[in-house]
């Protein structure tokens, strides 16, 4: 049974529709666009920069303050421990964005393994008691080197520092917390 409430025509019905569904796609497109910039405010994040316009974690050494990291690696956009050989210190070299001790005259207890440079490890046995990972990954110990490694609250592998972490994009995010922080690996909310 029908009651009084007045019924629409079927074109306004349509429109209605039509109307929600691209309201909704926009949040959509929204939410996509979180990661694109022009400017560094626009990435809403103080601790992202715009560069060619995605927001990423640097472009220049100023925004690398985290101690033992100094440096802006331009092509990953990422804050590493030196770009040059100087970054270092004396008898030291930059290696693989690493400071690292050249082999010659020896290498000490702390990296034994001379490949290059003296390295930490060279497979899995010297990092099975360190506290930064198990996982030999490129000659230091680490928690992962890729996905596969991290699960729970920190599904992701960061592969810049061989960690697992909760992101390394804003799609890895859920929706009340749709940002990610590349940098530290954590999603935050809008501001």
């Amino acid at each position: 049974m029908r009651g009084n409430a007045p019924t629409l025509p079927r074109s306004v019905l349509v429109a209605l529709v039509l109307a929600l569904v691209a309201g909704a796609c926009r949040e959509h497109i929204l939410f996509d666009e979180l990661g694109t910039c022009a400017t560094d405010p626009d990435c809403v994040l103080a601790s992202m920069h715009c560069s060619s316009g995605q927001c990423v974690a640097c472009t220049a050494d100023a925004h690398c303050t985290a101690p033992g990291l100094p440096r802006c690696d331009l092509a990953l956009h990422r804050c590493v421990e030196c770009g040059v050989a100087a970054d270092c210190g004396s008898g030291r070299v930059c290696y693989q964005r690493r400071c690292a001790t050249p082999c010659t005259p020896g290498c000490p207890a702390t990296a034994p393994i001379c490949d290059d440079v003296c390295q930490v490890c060279d497979d899995q046995t010297q990092c099975k008691t360190s506290p930064a990972g198990h996982l030999c990954i490129e000659h230091v110990c680490g928690q992962c080197a890729n996905d596969t490694a991290c699960a729970g609250a920190t599904p992701h592998c960061d592969l810049v520092a061989h960690r697992c972490v909760e992101c390394q994009k804003n799609a890895d995010c859920p929706m009340a917390r749709p940002l990610c922080d590349v940098g530290a690996g954590t999603c935050a909310a809008l501001p």
